[in-house]
């Protein structure tokens, strides 16, 4: 999918879309206010939870106004520039950075309550340490390509909206094949540990919850690999708006909507911290 199909589907073909854009708008927004009430009833020294609350809550509002914006391109003739088409795939995209900065606090939080869940000698401290440093670079790295990659869309003729689907779609992929061989590894190096015991129902909601972020943001990475693959895949989505819209509003509620509601349960959120 090269920026020139990005920004046409955005100029010719938004129209046939409004319906989903609006219901998928409509779902954001309503995320956001339930993250935003999350937030506001989360203590302050539960400094990750409100951390976790507030990134949801700034994702699902700009994926919010990212739709409305696309509406409002669809309707108003006036705003059918190239330069404002740009702007609103920027707004489309923002929100995938913080879902996938989000998702790496989630694996924190999980390898933590990992380490607290074996009777072990091991150092905690040095283990905890070696993850919140590879956090922080993982977040370092992401605000700069973020910046680098919208550069290239405004001020670069080279196809800026390409590449920046297809390092999203790589580091949605790469999460949880890395999640995956983190628990491997761990779980053969704390094997010969036992279990404390007296926490099963807690380890298994957190497990849910992380297992529903990693299929969400794999099957995103996969969907968006297709879209800007030669499969044709897209271009037959567009030939037939209807099954389209289903399927976008379809990829949306089931890698995003649902695990951020499953996160923002005020169960979870205790779990958190």
């Amino acid at each position: 999918m090269a920026t020139t199909q990005v920004i046409d589907l955005l100029l010719q073909d938004g129209s046939d879309y409004e319906s989903t854009v609006g219901i998928v708008g409509l779902l954001y927004a309503t995320v956001a206010a339930h993250a935003g009430a999350a937030y506001r009833r989360t203590p302050k020294q539960k400094t990750r939870a409100r951390r976790l609350t507030g990134s949801l809550g700034a994702a699902s509002t700009i994926r919010a106004l990212g739709f409305a914006a696309f509406a409002i391109l669809t309707h108003a003739p006036g705003t059918r520039s190239r330069l404002f088409a740009k702007g609103v795939v920027v707004l489309l995209c923002v929100p995938d950075f913080i879902v996938v900065s989000s998702y790496a606090l989630l694996i924190v939080v999980w390898f933590e309550c990992f380490l607290d869940a074996r009777r072990h000698w091991l150092d905690r401290n040095q283990y905890r340490w070696h993850f919140r440093i590879a956090y922080f670079g993982l977040n370092v790295v992401l605000v700069g390509a973020m910046v680098l990659l919208y550069a290239l869309i405004f001020f670069s003729g080279i196809d800026g909206v390409r590449y920046t689907y297809v390092a999203l779609a790589a580091v949605s992929i790469a999460a949880p094949v890395a999640h995956c061989a983190l628990y491997v590894t761990l779980s053969l190096q704390f094997a010969p540990f036992p279990l404390r015991g007296g926490d099963d129902e807690h380890r298994a909601h957190r497990s849910r919850v992380v297992v529903a972020w990693a299929c969400g943001r794999a099957l995103w990475g996969l969907v968006v690999v297709t879209a800007c693959s030669q499969i044709g895949t897209a271009t037959a989505l567009r030939r037939d708006p209807q099954l389209g819209g289903v399927a976008l509003a379809a990829l949306f509620l089931f890698t995003e909507v649902c695990p951020f509601a499953l996160t923002l349960d005020s169960g979870f959120l205790g779990l958190v911290d």
